[in-house]
Protein backbone atom coordinates (compact mmCIF):
# COMPACT_ATOMS: atom_id res chain seq x y z
CA UNK A 1 0.00 0.00 0.00
CA UNK A 2 1.49 3.33 -0.54
CA UNK A 3 1.94 4.80 2.33
CA UNK A 4 1.46 9.02 3.61
CA UNK A 5 3.89 10.53 4.46
CA UNK A 6 3.57 11.19 8.24
CA UNK A 7 2.72 14.67 8.59
CA UNK A 8 4.95 16.98 10.58
CA UNK A 9 4.25 17.52 14.69
CA UNK A 10 3.10 20.49 15.44
CA UNK A 11 5.26 23.23 16.83
CA UNK A 12 6.61 22.63 20.44
CA UNK A 13 5.54 24.62 23.53
CA UNK A 14 7.99 26.86 24.77
CA UNK A 15 9.73 25.71 28.16
CA UNK A 16 8.15 29.45 29.33
CA UNK A 17 5.90 31.98 28.54
CA UNK A 18 7.66 35.14 26.98
CA UNK A 19 7.70 38.18 28.50
CA UNK A 20 8.09 40.71 26.09
CA UNK A 21 6.01 41.49 22.91
CA UNK A 22 9.45 40.77 20.69
CA UNK A 23 9.46 37.46 22.24
CA UNK A 24 6.06 36.51 20.98
CA UNK A 25 6.61 37.94 17.43
CA UNK A 26 9.81 35.42 17.51
CA UNK A 27 7.53 32.60 18.57
CA UNK A 28 5.11 33.66 15.99
CA UNK A 29 7.24 33.07 13.16
CA UNK A 30 7.93 29.67 14.18
CA UNK A 31 4.64 28.97 14.72
CA UNK A 32 4.14 30.36 10.55
CA UNK A 33 6.95 27.94 9.71
CA UNK A 34 5.16 24.98 10.92
CA UNK A 35 1.92 26.00 9.47
CA UNK A 36 3.59 26.09 6.35
CA UNK A 37 5.09 22.83 6.48
CA UNK A 38 1.80 21.50 7.53
CA UNK A 39 0.39 23.33 4.28
CA UNK A 40 3.03 21.88 2.12
CA UNK A 41 2.60 18.29 3.15
CA UNK A 42 -1.31 18.20 2.04
CA UNK A 43 -0.36 17.45 -1.28
CA UNK A 44 1.23 14.78 -0.84
CA UNK A 45 -1.11 13.50 1.34
CA UNK A 46 -3.90 13.76 -1.18
CA UNK A 47 -1.58 11.99 -3.62
CA UNK A 48 -0.96 9.31 -1.27
CA UNK A 49 -4.73 9.10 -0.84
CA UNK A 50 -5.72 9.11 -4.65
CA UNK A 51 -3.10 6.59 -4.64
CA UNK A 52 -4.58 3.80 -2.01
CA UNK A 53 -8.13 4.94 -3.60
CA UNK A 54 -7.20 3.75 -6.91
CA UNK A 55 -5.64 0.26 -5.79
CA UNK A 56 -9.00 -0.41 -3.87
CA UNK A 57 -11.22 0.48 -6.52
CA UNK A 58 -8.60 -1.63 -9.11
CA UNK A 59 -9.34 -4.53 -6.18
CA UNK A 60 -13.02 -4.39 -5.98
CA UNK A 61 -12.88 -3.09 -2.31
CA UNK A 62 -16.18 -1.50 -2.46
CA UNK A 63 -18.28 -3.91 -4.34
CA UNK A 64 -16.12 -6.58 -2.18
CA UNK A 65 -16.82 -4.76 1.55
CA UNK A 66 -19.85 -2.32 0.94
CA UNK A 67 -20.60 0.36 3.30
CA UNK A 68 -23.80 -1.57 4.64
CA UNK A 69 -24.37 -5.55 5.38
CA UNK A 70 -26.25 -5.63 2.34
CA UNK A 71 -27.64 -8.94 3.19
CA UNK A 72 -30.57 -9.10 0.37
CA UNK A 73 -27.86 -9.07 -2.19
CA UNK A 74 -25.76 -11.40 -0.52
CA UNK A 75 -28.31 -14.25 0.06
CA UNK A 76 -29.49 -13.96 -3.52
CA UNK A 77 -25.47 -14.57 -5.26
CA UNK A 78 -25.38 -17.32 -2.59
CA UNK A 79 -28.70 -19.24 -3.74
CA UNK A 80 -28.04 -18.07 -7.57
CA UNK A 81 -24.75 -20.09 -6.80
CA UNK A 82 -26.04 -22.97 -5.12
CA UNK A 83 -28.35 -23.91 -8.13
CA UNK A 84 -25.45 -23.24 -10.80
CA UNK A 85 -23.39 -25.91 -8.20
CA UNK A 86 -26.11 -28.47 -8.95
CA UNK A 87 -27.45 -27.93 -5.09
CA UNK A 88 -30.98 -27.08 -3.46
CA UNK A 89 -30.32 -24.02 -0.79
CA UNK A 90 -32.85 -25.08 1.69
CA UNK A 91 -32.34 -22.03 3.38
CA UNK A 92 -29.68 -18.64 3.41
CA UNK A 93 -29.86 -16.94 6.71
CA UNK A 94 -27.72 -13.71 7.54
CA UNK A 95 -27.39 -12.33 10.97
CA UNK A 96 -25.52 -8.97 11.42
CA UNK A 97 -23.31 -9.06 14.77
CA UNK A 98 -24.25 -6.26 17.15
CA UNK A 99 -21.12 -3.95 17.38
CA UNK A 100 -20.78 -0.41 19.32
CA UNK A 101 -21.57 2.65 17.59
CA UNK A 102 -18.32 3.73 16.49
CA UNK A 103 -17.60 7.47 18.33
CA UNK A 104 -15.69 10.46 16.62
CA UNK A 105 -12.01 10.76 17.32
CA UNK A 106 -10.68 14.33 17.87
CA UNK A 107 -6.91 14.63 17.57
CA UNK A 108 -3.96 17.08 17.36
CA UNK A 109 -3.01 18.70 14.28
CA UNK A 110 -0.01 16.39 12.68
CA UNK A 111 -1.16 13.73 15.10
CA UNK A 112 -1.70 10.25 13.07
CA UNK A 113 -4.94 8.40 13.74
CA UNK A 114 -4.82 4.75 13.86
CA UNK A 115 -8.12 2.53 12.75
CA UNK A 116 -7.84 -0.71 13.69
CA UNK A 117 -8.83 -2.78 10.83
CA UNK A 118 -10.93 -5.25 12.93
CA UNK A 119 -12.99 -2.28 14.31
CA UNK A 120 -13.37 -0.67 10.66
CA UNK A 121 -15.47 -3.62 9.62
CA UNK A 122 -18.88 -5.66 10.69
CA UNK A 123 -19.20 -8.85 10.59
CA UNK A 124 -22.52 -10.87 8.81
CA UNK A 125 -22.95 -14.64 9.59
CA UNK A 126 -24.46 -16.70 7.27
CA UNK A 127 -25.91 -20.15 7.81
CA UNK A 128 -26.27 -22.07 4.35
CA UNK A 129 -28.77 -25.08 4.31
CA UNK A 130 -27.56 -27.00 1.25
CA UNK A 131 -29.16 -30.32 -0.21
CA UNK A 132 -27.08 -31.91 -2.78
CA UNK A 133 -23.37 -34.38 -3.29
CA UNK A 134 -20.90 -33.94 -1.65
CA UNK A 135 -18.62 -33.09 -4.82
CA UNK A 136 -21.33 -30.36 -5.68
CA UNK A 137 -20.92 -29.06 -1.85
CA UNK A 138 -17.13 -28.99 -2.74
CA UNK A 139 -17.19 -27.24 -5.71
CA UNK A 140 -19.64 -24.41 -4.56
CA UNK A 141 -17.37 -23.59 -1.99
CA UNK A 142 -14.13 -23.45 -4.15
CA UNK A 143 -16.72 -21.26 -6.64
CA UNK A 144 -17.87 -18.41 -3.76
CA UNK A 145 -14.32 -16.71 -4.21
CA UNK A 146 -15.22 -15.56 -7.90
CA UNK A 147 -18.77 -16.51 -7.84
CA UNK A 148 -19.91 -13.68 -5.15
CA UNK A 149 -19.22 -10.08 -5.06
CA UNK A 150 -18.79 -10.38 -1.45
CA UNK A 151 -15.47 -11.50 0.57
CA UNK A 152 -17.34 -14.92 1.99
CA UNK A 153 -15.04 -17.36 4.41
CA UNK A 154 -16.95 -20.57 4.98
CA UNK A 155 -15.64 -21.43 8.16
CA UNK A 156 -17.17 -24.77 9.13
CA UNK A 157 -20.61 -26.70 9.41
CA UNK A 158 -22.04 -29.61 9.42
CA UNK A 159 -23.24 -32.85 7.44
CA UNK A 160 -27.37 -33.41 7.14
CA UNK A 161 -29.01 -36.51 5.77
CA UNK A 162 -29.25 -35.39 2.52
CA UNK A 163 -26.25 -32.13 2.51
CA UNK A 164 -25.34 -29.85 4.99
CA UNK A 165 -25.01 -26.43 7.03
CA UNK A 166 -22.34 -24.10 6.03
CA UNK A 167 -21.38 -21.52 8.56
CA UNK A 168 -19.58 -18.51 6.71
CA UNK A 169 -18.94 -14.67 7.45
CA UNK A 170 -19.01 -12.20 5.30
CA UNK A 171 -17.68 -8.23 6.11
CA UNK A 172 -18.89 -4.64 5.87
CA UNK A 173 -17.61 -1.50 6.65
CA UNK A 174 -19.10 0.58 9.12
CA UNK A 175 -19.54 4.08 8.93
CA UNK A 176 -16.41 5.71 11.64
CA UNK A 177 -17.19 9.49 11.59
CA UNK A 178 -14.20 11.43 10.05
CA UNK A 179 -11.51 12.88 12.78
CA UNK A 180 -11.75 16.07 14.52
CA UNK A 181 -8.66 17.98 14.17
CA UNK A 182 -7.91 20.16 17.12
CA UNK A 183 -5.87 23.39 15.81
CA UNK A 184 -5.98 26.42 17.69
CA UNK A 185 -4.30 30.17 16.51
CA UNK A 186 -5.16 32.21 19.41
CA UNK A 187 -5.41 35.65 19.19
CA UNK A 188 -3.71 38.95 20.46
CA UNK A 189 -5.68 39.09 23.69
CA UNK A 190 -5.15 34.89 24.22
CA UNK A 191 -1.54 35.25 23.51
CA UNK A 192 -0.85 38.26 25.66
CA UNK A 193 -2.74 36.88 28.93
CA UNK A 194 -0.34 33.79 28.22
CA UNK A 195 2.46 35.75 28.20
CA UNK A 196 1.76 37.65 31.36
CA UNK A 197 2.34 40.97 29.00
CA UNK A 198 -0.31 43.73 30.47
CA UNK A 199 -2.25 44.94 27.40
CA UNK A 200 -1.47 48.52 27.51
CA UNK A 201 1.98 48.25 27.57
CA UNK A 202 1.83 45.87 24.77
CA UNK A 203 0.18 48.10 22.92
CA UNK A 204 2.66 50.96 23.32
CA UNK A 205 5.18 48.98 22.35
CA UNK A 206 6.59 49.51 18.83
CA UNK A 207 6.41 45.75 17.73
CA UNK A 208 2.65 45.60 18.85
CA UNK A 209 1.70 46.35 14.92
CA UNK A 210 3.89 43.65 13.60
CA UNK A 211 2.24 41.29 16.24
CA UNK A 212 -0.94 41.71 15.02
CA UNK A 213 -0.30 41.29 11.49
CA UNK A 214 1.57 38.14 11.83
CA UNK A 215 -1.77 37.02 14.48
CA UNK A 216 -4.50 37.96 11.83
CA UNK A 217 -1.71 36.40 9.08
CA UNK A 218 -2.39 32.65 10.74
CA UNK A 219 -6.30 33.56 11.25
CA UNK A 220 -6.60 34.22 7.83
CA UNK A 221 -4.88 30.39 6.86
CA UNK A 222 -6.25 28.71 9.56
CA UNK A 223 -9.19 27.39 7.39
CA UNK A 224 -6.87 26.53 4.47
CA UNK A 225 -4.44 24.61 6.30
CA UNK A 226 -7.15 22.95 8.85
CA UNK A 227 -8.81 21.65 5.60
CA UNK A 228 -5.81 20.48 4.65
CA UNK A 229 -5.11 18.47 7.59
CA UNK A 230 -8.55 17.01 7.55
CA UNK A 231 -7.45 15.29 4.67
CA UNK A 232 -4.97 13.83 5.87
CA UNK A 233 -6.38 12.88 9.13
CA UNK A 234 -8.35 10.35 7.40
CA UNK A 235 -5.66 8.54 5.94
CA UNK A 236 -6.26 6.33 8.88
CA UNK A 237 -9.19 5.21 7.69
CA UNK A 238 -7.82 4.04 3.91
CA UNK A 239 -4.94 2.46 5.36
CA UNK A 240 -7.62 0.29 7.77
CA UNK A 241 -9.36 -0.43 4.35
CA UNK A 242 -6.27 -1.78 2.56
CA UNK A 243 -5.51 -3.61 5.76
CA UNK A 244 -8.39 -5.45 6.30
CA UNK A 245 -9.47 -5.82 2.13
CA UNK A 246 -5.45 -8.29 2.32
CA UNK A 247 -6.53 -9.89 5.59
CA UNK A 248 -9.51 -11.01 4.65
CA UNK A 249 -8.81 -11.72 1.47
CA UNK A 250 -5.94 -14.17 2.81
CA UNK A 251 -8.72 -15.79 5.02
CA UNK A 252 -10.89 -16.51 2.07
CA UNK A 253 -8.46 -18.11 -0.14
CA UNK A 254 -7.40 -20.49 1.98
CA UNK A 255 -10.58 -22.26 2.29
CA UNK A 256 -11.12 -25.13 -0.17
CA UNK A 257 -14.07 -26.83 -0.41
CA UNK A 258 -12.21 -30.35 -0.20
CA UNK A 259 -10.93 -29.77 3.48
CA UNK A 260 -14.21 -28.55 4.26
CA UNK A 261 -16.26 -31.42 3.04
CA UNK A 262 -13.89 -33.83 4.87
CA UNK A 263 -14.67 -31.81 8.06
CA UNK A 264 -17.96 -31.80 7.78
CA UNK A 265 -17.58 -36.06 7.08
CA UNK A 266 -15.98 -36.33 10.19
CA UNK A 267 -18.73 -34.75 12.11
CA UNK A 268 -21.83 -36.07 13.19
CA UNK A 269 -24.90 -35.49 10.80
CA UNK A 270 -27.59 -33.10 11.90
Amino acid sequence: MTACPSPPPPPAAAPSPPATVAALIDGLRREHEALQTLHDHGPRAAAALGAVNGKLLASGYFRRIPAQPATDGLRSQLRALALRSSLVAVAVDCDVADLPSPVTVTIAAGQDWRLDPDDLVGEVHVRIALRGRDSDIAAFVDAVPSHVDRLVQVRGGARTQDGAILDAVAWFERPWPYPEVRFAWPGVDERLAAAGIDPRAAAADPAFADLTQQVDLGLRRKDEVLRLLQVTADFGRWRARWQAFEAKSRQVRAVGGAGVVAALRSGSPR
